[in-house]
């Protein structure tokens, strides 16, 4: 049997790079390319000049040049830069005809729904994206969607917030690595809005394991991945609070309009069509992000918590809001 090969764009990404981790450890040849390749990597004009695409069975593409609010600061940035090279990405591969590779597209169940109204978010729902993210994450949808119907073979995953690496503290992206950061140098955390903002968090290992799974079953379709519960910000901050012991200063700032404040994506279909499952609860996740751990170690949360005298039960049922499915 041929080895199949897994090309990874945006490598230097943090969820790529996790990726890539679990590639490395799997069967699965990796391929990485990114905008400044290194040793043993390709960049995009690789892509285009050579016969890449030919030798790979899929594309996993997590590469994107914004988050939310880089996004808003270059209002339409996507439309030159990310979604030309999804297009030309896209022609490449409905040239091979039945020998192209699947095609794996990350896209954002934080941005592309909206403000959810009366329950979860799925899939078949009708998108009202407030920001220029979610409006870019669209039109690539719209376009991936369209190559479809001339027959390219896509998964297109809508990813809640993910979090359980470190980020770069240079923008407002990641309230958990804000967060963290604010309890260890003691410092003040500013956040946008009254706190009652409702988000879906999975941890990092989780979504790894996620997009594991669907390309090694080479699942198509459109999927929301999520761990499937939403928490508020500030119960997002009790709970960090009371793992690690420490109040922190709270800085309130209107939100943005653009900013969506109930994100709550149902799980109900990709829970129907695998095995996955997340694992990792908030609080276990919280803590392993914390302490630097693996969430292996941060299952041990328990017993770590017992000796601090808080309850772990607590900190999660007590700040928990659960949607059904």
């Amino acid at each position: 049997m041929t080895q199949r090969s897994i090309l990874v764009t945006g490598a230097h990404g943090r969820l790529a790079a996790a990726f890539l981790n679990w590639l490395k450890n799997s069967d699965y040849r990796a391929v990485s390319v990114t905008r400044n390749p290194q040793a043993d990597e390709y960049g995009w004009e690789d892509l285009w000049e050579g016969n890449i695409l030919e030798s790979v069975t899929d594309i996993v593409h997590f590469a994107w040049s914004t988050v939310p609010y880089s996004s808003e600061q270059s209002p339409g940035i996507e439309w030159r830069i990310d979604l030309p090279i999804l297009s030309g990405l896209l022609s490449r591969i409905a040239q091979l005809g039945p020998a192209a590779p699947r095609f794996v597209f990350i896209s954002s169940a934080g941005t592309i729904y909206g403000d959810a109204s009366t329950g979860p978010s799925r899939e078949d729902d009708e998108l009202f994206p407030r920001g220029w993210h979610g409006f870019a994450k669209l039109a690539a949808e719209n376009l991936i969607q369209r190559f479809g119907e001339s027959g390219v073979d896509f998964t297109i995953l809508r990813l809640s917030n993910i979090y359980g690496v470190s980020s770069p503290l240079t923008q407002p992206q990641g309230l958990i690595s804000y967060l963290l950061e604010a309890l260890r140098e003691e410092k003040p955390l500013k956040i946008w809005g009254d706190g009652s903002a409702l988000k879906d968090y999975l941890h990092v290992d989780d979504c790894v394991a996620a997009v594991a799974e669907i390309v090694v079953l080479k699942l198509s379709g459109i999927f929301n991945i999520a761990h499937g519960k939403s928490h508020s910000v500030s119960e997002v901050i009790r709970i960090a609070e009371e793992i690690v012991g420490k109040k922190v200063k709270i800085v309130f700032s209107p939100a943005p309009k653009w900013d969506v404040h109930r994100s709550i994506p149902s799980c109900e279909r990709i829970f129907q069509q695998i095995s996955w499952q997340p694992t990792i609860s908030l609080s276990q996740g919280i803590y392993s992000q914390y302490v630097g751990e693996s969430p292996a170690a941060g299952r041990t949360l328990a017993t770590k918590l017992q000796a601090k005298r808080v309850d772990p039960a607590a900190v999660e049922c007590n700040h928990l809001i659960r949607f059904q499915r």
